[in-house]
């Protein structure tokens, strides 16, 4: 769906549910809930509208001449017409994904460990971003491990938001570079597969486990921490 600026006029694109959509040049890409999450591209005016990479597919972002996207739990690329499908990493699982400039940006768990880290498009050079346990992945006795795609990732004017689960699942932030990693709040985000944080207007967004699971809003630079609801 997409409307005039001045609100007047909506026109409904395409009749199917839409679990996350990126817009890149005159395309809009998305992931469709109604054929078991496969992804598309339809133009801006509702035309050409091709399914690119058959599902389930759990999140995609777009370079100026790819799509990312997480299926089979790795992160794979393809050109943006969906051509040339590749792994990009072959990490044990990847859950979040971002790209920005010339460097992506994922969630991954590794050899028991799970890090935010970030590489080249093509996926070389990969390297931590910070040396902190992300939020989403759980380690049971048994050895085996959950995860989830919900995410609590968010990258703002170079800083990464992030859920610290080696730190009480206390609010972070960090450069992109690594430097300046910061406590936003001493408050412990609610521990579950469906809620994370959001980010609006330069104020975070949680449910405080340490209140009742009570919605909390606090500034991004960790000041004027209220109770929403």
């Amino acid at each position: 769906m997409k409307k005039s600026f001045d609100g007047n006029k909506i026109l409904n694109l395409v009749n199917e549910q839409a679990a996350q959509i990126v817009l890149q040049g005159e395309f809009i890409y998305y992931i469709n809930e109604f054929d078991g999450r496969s992804v598309f591209r339809v133009k801006t005016d509702g035309s050409e509208r091709t399914k690119i990479c058959e599902g389930k597919v759990y999140e995609i972002e777009a370079s100026s001449e790819s799509i990312y996207y997480i299926k089979d739990n790795k992160l794979n690329r393809m050109y943006l017409d969906g051509s040339d499908q590749t792994v990009v990493s072959n990490d044990w699982a990847v859950t979040w994904v971002d790209v920005i400039g010339d460097t992506i940006y994922f969630k991954c768990y590794n050899n028991y460990i799970a890090r935010v880290v970030k590489a080249d498009l093509n996926g070389n050079n990969k390297r931590d971003v910070c040396t902190d346990e992300p939020s989403g992945f759980i380690r049971n006795s048994d050895g085996t491990f959950k995860f989830w795609y919900y995410h609590s990732e968010h990258i703002i004017n170079d800083w990464l938001y992030y859920i610290n689960a080696s730190d009480q699942r206390t609010i972070y932030k960090v450069k992109l570079d690594g430097t300046e990693r910061t406590k936003v709040t001493t408050d412990s985000v609610t521990d579950t597969s469906y809620e994370d944080i959001e980010i609006y207007d330069n104020y975070i967004y949680y449910r405080n486990s340490l209140d009742g699971n009570k919605v909390y809003r606090i500034k991004t630079d960790g000041s004027n921490r209220q109770i929403v609801q």
